[in-house]
């Protein structure tokens, strides 16, 4: 084993508009050598992809239906454990 941590965090915002902004602050504020974010459409993440790039944060990004079911989401996490 490699002594790995992994965290969770889930944060609830009340605007849609205050969560690049947040994602942002996370990331200038806590040690992240890796993260995975989940969003639920393509759309979504060709847009977080792009503000991300725009901000000098080094992003890549994974779609795919399979994605979005809740079980394969899973056993998607479980291979970075």
């Amino acid at each position: 084993m490699l002594g790995l941590t992994v965290k969770l965090l889930g944060i609830n915002l009340i605007l849609q508009e205050w969560k690049l902004d947040t994602l942002c602050d996370l990331y200038e504020t806590l040690t992240i050598t890796q993260a995975v974010i989940f969003l639920n459409t393509r759309r979504k993440v060709d847009w977080l992809t792009e503000k991300m790039h725009a901000r000098d944060f080094t992003v890549s990004a994974l779609v795919g239906s399979f994605l979005c079911r809740l079980d394969v989401s899973a056993a998607v996490l479980n291979q970075f454990l």
